[in-house]
């Protein structure tokens, strides 16, 4: 008896990138925007089935992106499997660019129900942060499940190391766009500012057509420093 072909799984080099697929031990940088805050207990979610964006592994600037990672840790004697995201949340100013999570209730109504169940099972719990203190100058808080602290304090100086890259690698830039100083220090015409020497005489146009090619009252340039003195000299 034939079966039926079943549909092909998608290669992993092609893949979506989501939350749910992103690799361990790697840093993403999102907008606060893909972090979900509970409007009853405050818990931060991230939404399993979100599509990461190709500048999420390295973001252009780090300035108002949140840090996370996929962890996983082993424990006890026979190694058991922890998993859990943790997030840097240093670079923004304040939680009111957070999304609104669910409610700990499921809605009475039906429709909102529904939605309530389909998004409760695609969050997935943020289990540890690391936050700047309010006083300038303080240590960093760290908010969370113990275990993972360390693996939220690599996250948080990996972080550091990717800002210092691209500060330098902004640097650069700028310095390339920024005028040579060969042409800064190029002289205009007629000489530099600096030299003070006197310049050939200059003869004004004049108003008879019949005069051309005939001297006529001539002006001496002279420049002392960044002046300039006409002296008129009379024909001989």
């Amino acid at each position: 008896m034939s079966h039926q072909p079943e549909a092909v799984r998608v290669p992993y080099l092609l893949r979506p990138l989501t939350i749910d697929t992103m690799d361990e031990q790697r840093p993403y940088y999102v907008r606060p925007g893909s972090i979900s805050i509970a409007p009853d207990s405050g818990a931060l979610t991230l939404q399993g089935g979100e599509k990461l964006k190709p500048a999420s592994l390295r973001p252009p600037v780090m300035l108002g992106y949140v840090g996370i990672m996929l962890v996983t840790l082993f424990e006890g004697d026979d190694c058991t499997p922890v998993r859990g995201y943790v997030a840097d949340l240093r670079r923004i100013a304040n939680g009111n660019l957070f999304d609104t999570g669910t409610t700990a209730d499921m809605p009475g109504d039906q429709e909102e129900a529904n939605y309530w169940e389909e998004t409760r099972k695609a969050e997935r719990p943020i289990v540890a942060c690391i936050s700047r203190a309010a006083i300038k100058g303080a240590e960093l808080i760290f908010d969370g499940d113990p275990r993972f602290e360390p693996a939220t304090r690599e996250l948080a100086a990996l972080a550091d190391k990717l800002e210092e890259e691209l500060k330098k690698e902004q640097l650069k830039k700028a310095k390339k766009m920024r005028i040579p100083k060969s042409l800064k220090d190029t002289p205009s015409a007629g000489g530099s500012d600096d030299d003070p020497g006197d310049k050939e005489p200059l003869s004004p146009p004049s108003d008879n057509p019949d005069d051309s090619g005939k001297g006529g009252t001539k002006l001496k340039v002279r420049k002392h420093g960044r002046s300039v003195e006409l002296e008129t000299l009379e024909d001989d």
